[in-house]
């Protein structure tokens, strides 16, 4: 009797030992598959290209072995862009889990990394072929292995999962900008988007980058808590959306969308991004990371957008406040309104802080802290003044593109400018009779943002005289920058 309780109970553990290892992510596979599609005989992978089928073929046929089905009965769908002159043309590949729940299962999750790459150069009648391993057979590998993985648990998958290797990424998104647009999948069916894309350096990276994280419901919490049962540190988390990848046309209408990687650390788009280099242990623990994520999202009663993430979609960025720093080059001069001359420019500067507040999607109110110093050829030799100016501007957003924070604005405000020091051919301005300190006038020109950053072009015309009651004449500053900032 106890031989029989000792067999049974070593049978236990060996089925609970090989359900687990059948669960968890190969990096034997993960490997095969990027030295497939990373091989010089790829030759980059370029959308289009016979090399680029080749590699759809691969995903194609690997998807079909581990028991993902066609969708809508075929992996392959097609589409065509305009890039420059020529139509170009690139294919999808895609593949589905069905949920298990009769209801849940019409609505999906979707798992994709793009799989072309940026192709060869012919140089000295050699050519030098970019493989793209990291860049992004790793994605692609992931994938595929996920894809194994997710139909071994398909019964406690509620949702569907749909796996997708996009093609044309590196083109401009292309693959999957066409898969949004023409709705090959109903997009208000698709409650959640992983875009996979280079996450073969983990132990170089340190961590993992998660854009995103924060555009579904407690997805911060979730990601938490699985990171530190794998044993791995995440970065970049939040709401905002991965621009330059397959995540983008998905944010972009308001679909959750996370994008995790290891980063550029590999030579990337260099042609020493090769296979060999990658960390295919650190890619079973992201694979097996984003497994039990995708298993516990498909099992949600609810997985709706994040209240931040959704208020961004709709209205634009919840920050009402923000604050940045500034500066400006240009040139300034003095005007003669009564006079036939104006005085010749000399190089002018600012340097200072701002802050914003969204009075609406469209209009933002800028006030401004600035030193300022600016010149003028004079008669009596050359006028350079420093002075603290505080404009105050109004932004018109003409565009906003609020998944990266840009826009385009007309600016238009006011200034008043405060001149604390100065001189003339080299002598100190005396203010008392002959300079005012005080200058207002008006500022308007052109703001182009993204992502933080701001460059522009600004105009400044005073509406006042400069010089005071004791001094005859009409003279007024005027200056021109190209200004550039950033907002924390």
């Amino acid at each position: 009797m106890r031989k029989c309780f000792v067999i049974l109970v070593g049978l236990s553990l060996s089925l609970g030992s090989i359900s687990s290892a059948q669960t968890a992510a190969s990096k034997d596979l993960l490997s095969n598959h990027v030295y497939t599609l990373a091989a010089d005989s790829m030759m980059g992978r370029a959308i289009g290209s016979k090399q680029g089928l080749v590699a759809a073929n691969y995903i194609s046929k690997q998807l079909e072995l581990v028991g993902v089905k066609p969708y809508q009965g075929r992996f392959s769908h097609p589409f065509s862009f305009k890039q420059g002159p020529v139509r170009a043309f690139g294919n999808n590949v895609i593949g589905i889990i069905e949920g298990s729940d009769p209801n849940l299962k019409n609505e999906c999750i979707v798992i994709g990394a793009h799989y072309d790459h940026i192709g060869y150069d012919h140089v000295n009648g050699k050519d030098i072929v970019y493989n793209g391993a990291d860049d992004n057979a790793s994605g692609v590998a992931t994938i595929i292995e996920l894809g194994r993985l997710l139909v071994l648990q398909k019964t406690i998958l509620k949702r569907s999962v749909i796996i997708i290797g996009f093609d044309g990424e590196e083109s401009g998104l292309n693959g999957s900008t066409a898969l949004v647009n023409d709705s090959i999948i109903p997009m208000g069916k698709v409650k959640l988007m992983i875009g996979v894309d280079m996450v073969g350096m983990l132990k170089a990276n340190k961590r993992l980058n998660l854009k995103g994280s924060a555009t579904i419901e407690n997805g911060n919490a979730i990601f938490g808590d699985l990171a530190r049962k794998h044993g791995i540190e995440l970065t970049e988390m939040g709401f905002a959306i991965e621009n330059r990848t397959d995540t983008y046309p998905f944010g972009k209408i308001g679909i959750p969308a996370i994008a995790p990687t290891t980063g550029t650390l590999s030579p990337y788009h260099q042609p020493g991004d090769d296979a060999n280099l990658l960390d295919y242990d650190g890619m079973a623990t992201v694979t097996d990371f984003l497994l039990e994520a995708v298993v516990q999202f498909s099992g949600q009663e609810s997985l709706v957008p994040s209240k931040a993430f959704s208020n961004v979609a709709k209205h634009g960025s919840t920050k009402r406040f923000t604050a940045g720093i500034k500066g400006a080059i240009g040139r300034s001069k003095q005007d003669y309104p009564d006079e036939f001359f104006q005085g010749q420019a000399l190089f002018a500067a600012q340097v200072g802080v701002y802050a914003r507040v969204m009075l609406s999607k469209r209009l933002f109110l800028q006030p401004e802290v600035q030193y300022e110093t600016m010149g003028s050829k004079t008669a009596n030799g050359n006028m350079r003044t420093h002075a603290l100016n505080t404009p105050c501007n109004l932004l018109f957003a003409l565009i906003n593109n609020d998944m990266v924070d840009g826009r385009v604005c007309l600016v238009l405000g006011g200034y008043h400018s405060y001149t604390f020091a100065g001189n003339v051919g080299g002598k100190s301005i005396d203010f008392d009779n002959h300079i005012n300190r005080s200058d207002y006038g008006l500022s308007y020109g052109i703001s182009l943002e993204a992502m933080g950053y701001q460059f522009g072009c600004i105009v400044k015309r005073g509406l006042t005289d400069i010089l005071n009651s004791n001094t005859p004449g009409n003279v007024r500053n005027t200056a021109a920058y190209l200004t550039f900032g950033y907002r924390f």
